[in-house]
């Protein structure tokens, strides 16, 4: 994000001992967003959309990945005869099982997402399809630190799409 040099200024006479190394500074202003985004209705909303679609995009990629896993297995320990030992047979079982559980995360991920487009849809009706632009702080990932997505939310014909 960038800060013109009469923001940093009034930032600094505002926030004096919390601005005086630009570590703090950037620091300071994310906390700020933070705030300022978690207190937003709207903005949770948004947030739980984006969460939602990532985490159902990664339980679905998950999901195919162990069943080409599990469709590889089949195949190399598959023989004329169709038999297995003991561990082939337990690989197989253990992949099976997660594709299960993964399409049960789908199933959960898929319900909460679909509540927070309506939760969406219905904003854009109350707002008579107008288009919102907001940053939105985004969970950690991968231990590194929290980023701040600029989101722009259009309506049309009763459709959201973020971007």
């Amino acid at each position: 994000m960038l800060i013109s040099a009469n923001a940093d200024n009034i930032i600094q006479r505002v926030f004096p001992t919390a601005l005086k190394k630009k570590n703090k500074r950037s620091s300071f202003i994310n906390t700020f967003l933070m705030k300022e985004v978690c207190n937003s209705e709207i903005g949770k909303i948004i947030k739980d959309y984006i969460e939602l679609r990532d985490m159902l995009r990664l339980y679905t990629k998950k999901k195919n990945d162990l069943e080409k896993e599990y469709n590889k297995l089949l195949a190399n320990f598959n023989g004329e005869e169709k038999t297995y030992t003991l561990e082939q047979a337990d690989k197989i079982y253990i992949i099976y099982s997660e594709i299960i559980c993964c399409k049960e995360q789908i199933r959960i991920a898929s319900e909460s997402f679909t509540e927070a487009e309506n939760k969406l849809k219905e904003i854009g009706r109350i707002l008579y399809e107008a288009t919102i632009h907001a940053d939105i702080l985004l969970p950690d990932i991968n231990g590194m630190a929290s980023p701040v997505k600029s989101v722009l939310v259009t309506y049309r014909n009763g459709e959201v799409d973020i971007r």
